[in-house]
């Protein structure tokens, strides 16, 4: 009998998406977002160690992820004078400007090979969106099996 566990951390800080891999003149490739996969999991252990289901390794069998990208509303959506800091009433809830959802998702997947799980290969489902939210972050709820 397969038995689900779900188990869902929170990343603070804006979302960053995956970036190309770059190439030097002298043929040497670099991972332009290695600084950030760092910080990412610095973070990501962080809050996962004081707040969260504790994984002390990486998980095994078939996961499903769902993932929310919460970014910071622009300054144009706040009201200004005697109201400044409060958000306008047609503020939008959606984000639909870059960074593209593709390139978020591969950046979270990616950081969490060796961390969350051990391989992306292991993902046979993945559902996010992005949104504006008072406190930008990156909520990731893992649905995984027993193997």
């Amino acid at each position: 009998m397969m038995r689900m566990n779900n188990i869902w951390t929170i990343v603070p800080g804006v979302p960053k998406a995956q970036i190309r891999h770059r190439h030097t003149r002298s043929g040497h490739t670099y991972d332009p977002s290695a600084k950030d996969k760092k910080d990412f999991i610095n973070k990501l252990k962080a809050y996962t160690n004081e707040n969260v289901y504790p994984l002390d390794k990486p998980l095994t069998g078939h996961i499903s992820l769902m993932i929310t990208f919460k970014f910071p509303w622009p300054k144009k959506w706040y009201r200004t004078g005697k109201y400044a800091g409060l958000l306008k009433d047609n503020n939008p809830i959606v984000h639909t400007k870059k960074p593209d959802i593709d390139n978020l998702v591969k950046f979270v997947m990616d950081v969490g090979n060796g961390e969350l799980w051990k391989d992306d290969c292991q993902i046979y489902r993945v559902q996010a969106k992005k949104i504006y939210s008072l406190s930008p972050e990156t909520l990731i709820i893992m649905e995984a099996t027993n193997e």
